[in-house]
């Protein structure tokens, strides 16, 4: 009787495909600035009042509420910025790229 040895090697399957990357709403600055908060109370206040009645399933109305959210955030807020640079390390990397052309 033949005796078979083998060795076995295994590998984590890797996913290729990378997530994508989520933007996020500015959420410093709504907390730090008082009439940004009134400004956007009021803007999903309004657009909820557009809505009239919700739906009794309770899926469409999450859906419904979650986009007058986010409508009302990307609209007021907006996005948060991640500037890894200041903007005078900027400049200085500006013109550091201008004297490289000359």
């Amino acid at each position: 009787m033949p005796l078979v040895a083998a060795e076995v090697a295994l590998f984590p399957y890797r996913n290729s495909i990378k997530p994508s990357r989520v933007r996020r709403y500015d959420i410093q600055r709504l907390i730090s600035d008082r009439p940004l908060q009134q400004t956007y109370s009021v803007a999903v206040q309004n657009l909820l009042y557009s809505l009239g009645s919700l739906p009794d399933d309770l899926e469409e109305c999450w859906t419904l509420v979650r986009s007058v959210i986010h409508s009302s955030a990307k609209e007021v807020i907006g996005y948060r910025s991640d500037k890894m640079l200041s903007d005078a390390s900027y400049d200085i990397l500006q013109e550091k790229c201008t004297a490289k052309l000359r």
